[in-house]
């Protein structure tokens, strides 16, 4: 026993493995009791862990900002013991390593599922293509070529992204028109506009939907159907130049709907592309900046972030509680002494929002908006936008309407959609008035 060393420690040398897999150990063990419920076991167990269900309430809600009592309540939110709790409720009967195996097993599936699709699509394109250059080849051989049919596709949305990827190449000749190079998953385009999802992964280039597919960035400006042609500027250099075609498929999709109101589109947000979510992105952070200035005083500063969406359909609704996620997550971690002065407001012309959706969900909807902290006008009609109030008029609900104006920092409205001009062209040159009453477009 060396001189000074207490009776009883005894020393060994370890190999650096030993010692390297202990620290590691104890980091997993470490790592694994920040994300453990209050009480919870400790999880380096080897025996399932089982703990009572009461013991899993959650951990009591921090909200150390003091907000006057006219703020509409944010509720408070520490999103570390909700991760906790959702933890302790998953290792009730399960331990760390079970949920380690199956989070790889999962994700090795998913990367060789995707790795094969994409050697699956790579080997079907490139036999589709030999198989093309090999048929020209003896159709030039034999003078036997027979000209295919040109199907022009106007759009870039829904259907006609649908149509593009599945069409048969080798029976039509495909021109794809759009002045927007992208197909993009609308549901989600709420949630990149506050950075919850990024951009390109709800969204997909035209011209990688099927290589086959000739694409011209462009604005259709007039159909002939006589003549079969279509009239078309492009969004670049602004030239005009006809295409021609033997079928046409419009799927142009619709533009948001301004109603006539003065100032709409000089100083609101829209969400109809990604350029639409990338703009509201800038302004949200930059109404927060703007607002951290100290030369302001707390009715500028409230001003600034009051944020008003007009509409209560999906895309006004969907926004509101994106709008609501990025309060309460991104303001109060990066602006926590803004919080108390932030506003949120939507505006609904109905009697409810959601009206197209089944009453049930209507009224989940309100109460959610609502337990948020959000104020829901209803019955409320815009009459001006400027850039800095909106000047409204409101069902009292005894027959009377009063004019009221809110002061604004930001305004996303999404009131509606209205038909693009091509569209209106077509629908004017229908023979019935029923067609041009409903907007119904005759085929040929």
């Amino acid at each position: 026993r060396p001189i000074g060393r207490p009776r009883g420690v005894v020393v060994t040398r370890m190999p650096h493995t030993c010692l390297l897999a202990i620290a590691m150990a104890l980091a997993l063990a470490h790592s694994a009791s920040a994300f453990s419920a209050p009480g919870l076991p400790r999880v380096l167990r080897s025996r399932p862990i089982g703990r009572p269900r009461s013991a899993l309430s959650a951990a009591k809600m921090l909200n150390s900002i003091e907000s006057p009592p006219s703020f509409p309540r944010l509720p408070p939110m520490d999103l570390r013991s909700d991760e906790r709790i959702r933890l302790a409720q998953i290792l009730e009967r399960s331990t760390v390593f079970d949920l380690l195996a199956a989070q790889v097993t999962d994700a090795v599936q998913d990367i060789g599922l995707h790795l094969g699709r994409d050697v699956e699509s790579a080997f079907l394109r490139v036999q589709q293509k030999t198989k093309q250059v090999k048929d020209k080849e003896e159709e030039a051989a034999t003078g036997s070529a027979k000209p295919k049919k040109k199907l022009v596709v106007l759009g870039s949305g829904w259907g006609a992204h649908a149509l593009v990827k599945i069409i048969d190449t080798d029976k039509f000749d495909v021109v794809a028109i759009s002045p927007r190079p992208y197909f993009i998953f609308t549901p989600m385009l709420a949630a990149s506009s506050v950075g919850t999802v990024e951009y390109r992964s709800i969204s997909e280039p035209m011209r990688a939907s099927n290589p086959f597919v000739d694409y011209l960035q462009a604005g259709a400006t007039h159909i002939d159907p006589d003549t079969k042609t279509i009239q078309c500027k492009s969004v670049h250099e602004k030239e005009e130049f006809e295409v021609s075609y033997d079928y046409l498929v419009v799927s142009v999709g619709v533009q948001s709907a301004t109603f006539g109101v003065p100032g709409v589109k000089e100083n609101c947000c829209f969400l109809k592309n990604v350029d639409d979510a990338i703009q509201l992105r800038s302004r949200l952070v930059a109404q927060f900046e703007a607002a951290s200035l100290p030369n302001l005083t707390d009715a500028e500063r409230e001003a600034l972030l009051t944020f008003v969406v007009v509409g209560g359909g999906p895309t006004g609704v969907e926004f509101s509680g994106e709008l609501f996620d990025f309060l309460r997550q991104d303001v109060r971690r990066y602006y926590p002494k803004l919080v108390s002065f932030v506003r949120t407001k939507l505006i609904q012309s109905g009697a409810t929002i959601l009206e197209t959706f089944d009453k049930t969900m209507q009224q989940m909807a309100l109460n959610a908006l609502k337990k948020e902290g959000s104020e829901v006008i209803l019955k409320g009609r815009v009459s001006e936008v400027t850039k800095t109030t909106i000047e409204l008029s409101r069902d009292m609900g005894d027959g009377t309407r009063e004019s009221q104006t809110l002061k604004y920092g930001l305004c996303v409205w999404a009131a509606g959609n209205s038909p693009l001009p091509i569209s209106l062209e077509l629908m004017a040159r229908q023979d019935d008035e029923f067609s041009k009453k409903f907007g119904r477009i005759q085929v040929r």
